[in-house]
């Protein structure tokens, strides 16, 4: 089993992956676990890898650039032949939202070369903070109008930005768009 783990905190996976079994598996051969420092895939001199939401709301949400310039050199099959069990990969993102790790959800990922990922799943769908936003709204329910009003935009501002999000998903309704944003 091969494990990437994307971080800011790369220093806090030192002592749990240098003991115990976890160590004695890499030790045997068994697993490979790199961690990678998602800072060093910054390009500004804070090295800056969040920034808040578009279009308001709480939190901070993580850019997309340095995630993919730090996944890209990890060889990763396509998402499709991920999703089509061609290539026995699997990137998972991890969130207060998702899907509860069990015994059984190990189990499955155990022959699977696994790459970690921390933070929100939309901000990994390669959008840029304008197009998010839009495809946020637009995932709730809402007509082109009513986003336009809330981001206090154009209706030709807000076609934009979902156009450019359909092609960027490869996707082609509102239906779509908001499945893949659940």
């Amino acid at each position: 089993m091969k494990a990437d783990i994307v971080t800011i905190f790369p220093g806090f996976f030192q002592g749990p992956l240098d003991h115990g079994i976890t160590r004695r598996a890499c030790e045997m051969g068994l697993a490979t676990i790199e961690v990678h420092d998602l800072r060093q895939f910054t390009h500004d001199r804070h090295r800056t890898v969040d920034d808040r939401p578009f279009g308001g709301g709480e939190g901070m949400v993580l850019k997309p650039e340095p995630i993919f310039e730090c996944l890209e050199p990890l060889g990763l099959s396509s998402r499709e032949e991920r999703l089509t069990g061609v290539a026995k990969q699997s990137v998972i993102l991890l969130s207060a939202q998702g899907e509860r790790f069990t015994q059984k959800v190990a189990a499955e990922l155990a022959a699977l070369e696994v790459v970690a990922a921390t933070g929100s799943p939309a901000a990994l769908l390669g959008l840029s903070r304008a197009e998010l936003a839009v495809a946020r709204l637009v995932a709730t329910g809402l007509t082109n109008r009513e986003v336009a009003s809330q981001l206090f935009v154009s209706v030709k501002t807000v076609e934009y930005h979902l156009r450019n999000s359909y092609i960027k998903l490869d996707i082609t309704s509102r239906r779509a768009l908001t499945a893949l944003l659940r």
